[in-house]
């Protein structure tokens, strides 16, 4: 009978904390997940992703780096360059640690893989955080045709890593994926299929996020869109 208050006790505990912390950092800073707090669920990991989940997705383009910001005026990647210009950079940012924790508790939760590598990757634009994401999620689901495929455009489009890229849409169409991938993987090493590949998948995610309130974020994406249009034209002359 003691159990279960022991437990609300410590969780009530480790929320004082967490908003102490929160009261004595600035405003416009977001609360961090505890550290470890995958080793300290008590029985409730899967609970607990959730909640981390939910609360990710209310503010899931949200940059706030917990590295020295550094504002880049190039792209860092040579694809970045080549493809669509970046002019911010964001590591370690606050959406990366939330949805690093969710999988953590809880690995096999699909979505925060799906959903949100793809986050990181196009609207927060934290190529490293994506990357651990999509490494995570790899493992776990190494035959989802679709997760394949949208990692397949984060290591081509945004690391520049064709050979990656070209493996897992081969793996993609091998698991269920449309036959056309095979064709598409082989046209990784021309411009126009990279352009291509990379209009397919902004073009597929925006539709996905109509309903985003971060109205600056989508008309950023949306002239990412226009500025492939536009260079896809331009190859076709």
């Amino acid at each position: 009978m003691l159990l279960p208050w022991i437990l609300t006790i410590i969780f009530a505990a480790g929320t004082l904390v967490f908003s102490r912390e929160s009261q004595l950092s600035e405003a416009k800073y977001l609360n961090l997940p505890p550290e470890h707090i995958e080793y300290f669920h008590f029985g409730f990991r899967h609970s607990m992703a959730d909640s981390f989940w939910l609360r990710w997705i209310q503010d899931s383009d949200i940059c706030q780096t917990y590295l020295k910001p550094v504002e880049y005026l190039n792209p860092i990647h040579p694809a970045q360059m080549r493809l669509a210009p970046r002019y911010k950079i964001c590591d370690s940012s606050w959406s990366f640690k939330m949805l690093d924790t969710t999988t953590k508790l809880d690995p096999k939760f699909w979505m925060p893989y799906l959903a949100g590598a793809s986050t990181l990757a196009i609207l927060v634009e934290d190529y490293e955080g994506a990357t651990k994401i999509y490494e995570r999620g790899l493992q776990h689901y190494p035959n989802d045709w679709q997760f394949l495929y949208r990692a397949a455009f984060h290591f081509q489009f945004n690391l520049d890593d064709k050979v990656r890229a070209a493996e897992l849409l081969l793996r993609a169409e091998k698991n269920g994926g449309p036959n056309w991938l095979q064709l598409l993987a082989s046209r990784l090493l021309t411009e126009e299929g990279q352009l291509e590949f990379a209009l397919s998948n902004l073009e597929a995610y925006r539709k996905g996020v109509e309903d985003h309130p971060n109205k600056a974020g989508l008309e950023d994406l949306d002239r990412r869109i226009a500025v492939l249009k536009g260079k896809i034209k331009a190859t076709r002359k």
